[in-house]
């Protein structure tokens, strides 16, 4: 799993979980496929924290190209990658935690909010 660096990004009216004011951030993401068996994409999580302000919900926003993890399954040695956006309680440079989870496996990224 790789996330870009973040990146500040201006949600569109129709974006769906951003108030106005927070700060929102996009992140290309990929997931590979390294396991030899197929991944379900409904056993994929992303959970996104910042120090400062609690949880950072995902963003969804499809006038952004922000359309949330790929549907269906992800086989055996292949990639996918796709747009991620997170909206924040809190002001740019904040530590941002994001935590994702394949099945049982999780992993952690650390950034500063953009």
């Amino acid at each position: 799993i790789k996330l870009s660096e973040p990146q500040s990004f201006a949600p569109t009216q129709f974006a769906s979980n951003y108030v106005k004011g927070q700060t929102a951030n996009l992140f290309d993401a990929t997931v590979t496929n390294r396991s030899g068996k197929t991944i379900d994409w409904a056993t994929v999580s992303f959970v996104s924290t910042t120090t400062a302000g609690g949880a950072c919900p995902d963003v969804l926003d499809g006038d952004s190209g922000v359309n949330g993890q790929p549907q269906g399954t992800l086989a055996a040695g292949q990639s996918a990658t796709f747009k991620f956006g997170v909206a924040c309680d809190t002001k740019p440079g904040a530590d941002l935690d994001v935590v994702i989870t394949v099945g049982s496996k999780n992993a952690s990224v650390k950034a500063k909010l953009a």
